[in-house]
């Protein structure tokens, strides 16, 4: 079994750290709506508390992908994602750099990605990527920050092309 764990910030420490900020300053936050008198200032504090949820969700950002015999599974946090693609599925695969805006015609950024022609990508960050045709046609994207790892896997898997 291969099993990569990938973050949108690698540094924990550096996670740990904004994480830390954050939560101090949501708890400031709070603690202001609950004392302020000012009905005005309210509406500020809120939507400074929003963004501050919103960004203490991206720090843990991340993505477990496990290969094994029956096949390929994608887990995204904090999302609560969980996709399966077994081996009886996949017509070819391929371990490669990708070009976002090209694989997928837009801007990227982290996360579940659509393209065209039932194109779906699972992208934490960089540009190394596993890609899987499906019988049906379609393509499944998937980020990786190991190539060299899956590909040496896949090919004791025999899966690799």
């Amino acid at each position: 079994m291969f099993l990569e764990k990938q973050f949108l910030i690698a540094n924990k420490w550096l996670r740990f750290s904004i994480a830390s900020v954050l939560v101090a300053s949501t708890l400031f936050l709070i603690w202001s709506i609950l004392n302020s008198p000012n009905a005005n200032a309210h509406t500020l504090y809120i939507l400074t508390l929003t963004v501050n949820l919103v960004l203490l969700a991206l720090v843990f950002v991340s993505m477990d992908t496990v290969i094994n015999s029956h096949g390929v599974t994608v887990f995204s946090k904090p999302w609560l994602l969980k996709k399966k693609f077994s081996w009886s599925e996949v017509n070819h695969i391929e371990v490669r750099k990708i070009i976002p805006t090209q694989e997928f015609g837009y801007a990227t950024g982290p996360g579940i990605l659509f393209g065209y022609k039932t194109k779906t990508g699972y992208v934490i960050k960089g540009d190394d990527a596993m890609v899987l045709e499906t019988k049906n046609n379609g393509r499944i994207v998937v980020g990786t920050q190991k190539p060299k790892s899956v590909y040496q896997f896949l090919k004791s898997l025999k899966k690799t092309v």
